[in-house]
């Protein structure tokens, strides 16, 4: 009875988030791509021909990344296995869509039970797999209910997260029950002991397996080779206005180096705001960079991850915001990184600070001046990549891990 109340109250939020978001599509473009995905891909689903399918969910593109690894080592060891991803923002979707690793891809629906349950029974798939905290409570009881195991990979969970509160057993018993646990770290395997789950697995995030295998292989142009040969680079990633502050800073005191910013929104109206009223000159990627510059802005996508392979520093952004950006993707070449105060929320960041590998930035001129202590010994800062050696030896295997318990 208790259960049936709480799941009554769940879906009657889940439609007033619905009322939400089909209302507000009228306005904000990011929701109506989600309501015209949804809407088309309910097309698609009732089309598809589903074979037994493994099926993995993500809630957007960072999501996307940690679940891929495992995707991929998947589809490696059964190439006729059909895999299917759906994801719940645009960001993702539109981004993955044609993904080459994945038979079918598509929207998922809005968490009411109707809904889900109709589309369980036309997936019908051996195995549904989730990443990191997507918890739909509709979604997950339907698929128990249907007897489909679920797995959920690169796991966190901690003290604070609503579903812990009292009264709210009804959900922590849903997490209980599923068929695999595999956490990023021991903090959420305590957590979850604490409420009694203790069939968990420590195996860390498996987005570190992803940016490991990228590293070597690095997307950078050769205009941009040309330009940072020679020089020492600083790039400046995923950054906000309330980060320029630390960048102004860190340009004006250290003109011996090239300074790279990439904003967290490319596109023009954004990145024209963020460089309004710099007092140093600097060039847009897109008007053809030349030599001679000692700032470049990239405001264009897909470059970021392969540029940390030429920096000596990297600062990311966000840590003045609602929480930092990527910092594995820079880890992944050794070098020191910076970031807000705001970064506590990711264990790696915290993880990082701990060893001296990652460096909270507290006031504009902190970086600038840990930069030039630094640069001034060299032991420090290949200490600081032996650390990072560490780190990545130690963190690394998740995908591996999982496929092999698992036996996908």
């Amino acid at each position: 009875m208790i259960k049936r109340i709480y799941f009554a109250i769940y879906t009657i939020i889940v439609s007033i988030g619905q009322t939400v978001l089909y209302t507000g599509s009228l306005f904000v473009p990011k929701w109506k791509k989600i309501i015209l995905g949804r809407k088309e891909s309910r097309k698609e689903v009732d089309l598809f021909s589903f074979d037994n399918p493994i099926w993995m969910h993500c809630a957007s593109l960072g999501e996307f990344e940690q679940g891929r690894p495992v995707l991929e080592t998947i589809r490696g060891k059964n190439p006729k296995q059909q895999i299917i991803l759906s994801f719940f923002s645009p960001s993702g979707y539109e981004i993955q869509k044609k993904y080459p690793y994945a038979d079918f891809v598509f929207y998922l629906g809005g968490d009411l039970p109707w809904i889900q349950n109709q589309t369980i029974q036309r997936i019908r798939p051996s195995k549904f797999i989730m990443v990191k905290y997507e918890f739909w409570w509709n979604l997950l009881s339907c698929l128990q209910q249907n007897h489909v195991p679920i797995y959920l990979i690169s796991g966190v969970f901690r003290k604070k997260d609503y579903f812990f509160n009292i009264g709210t057993d009804v959900f922590v018993k849903i997490l209980g029950k599923l068929d695999g646990i595999f956490l990023q770290d021991n903090l959420s395997a305590e957590v979850l002991a604490d409420h009694n789950i203790n069939k968990v697995n420590v195996c860390g995030d498996t987005r570190l397996d992803r940016v490991i295998t990228r590293s070597g292989s690095p997307n950078v142009p050769p205009v941009i080779h040309d330009i940072v040969s020679g020089k020492r680079l600083i790039i400046y990633g995923s950054v906000w206005k309330s980060d320029m502050e630390v960048v102004d800073a860190c340009i004006n005191a250290l003109p011996e180096y090239l300074h790279f910013i990439v904003p967290h929104e490319i596109n023009d109206g954004y990145v024209d705001s963020l460089m309004a009223n710099r007092d140093y000159d600097f060039e847009y990627f897109s008007d053809g960079w030349t030599k001679g510059h000692h700032v470049y802005v990239l405001n264009t996508i897909g470059l970021l991850s392969g540029l940390y392979s030429l920096g000596r520093y990297a600062y990311i952004g966000g840590g003045y915001e609602r929480g930092i950006h990527n910092i594995l993707e820079p880890v992944s070449f050794r070098i020191p990184i910076f970031y807000g105060p705001k970064h506590t929320k990711f264990h790696e960041a915290v993880s990082l600070s701990k060893l001296g590998v990652g460096i909270v930035v507290n006031d504009a001129s902190e970086m600038s001046r840990t930069i030039k202590n630094l640069d001034n010994d060299p032991q420090k800062y290949s200490d600081i990549q032996k650390m990072v050696d560490l780190y990545l030896s130690e963190n690394s295997g998740a995908t591996a891990y999982i496929v092999g318990v698992l036996d996908f």
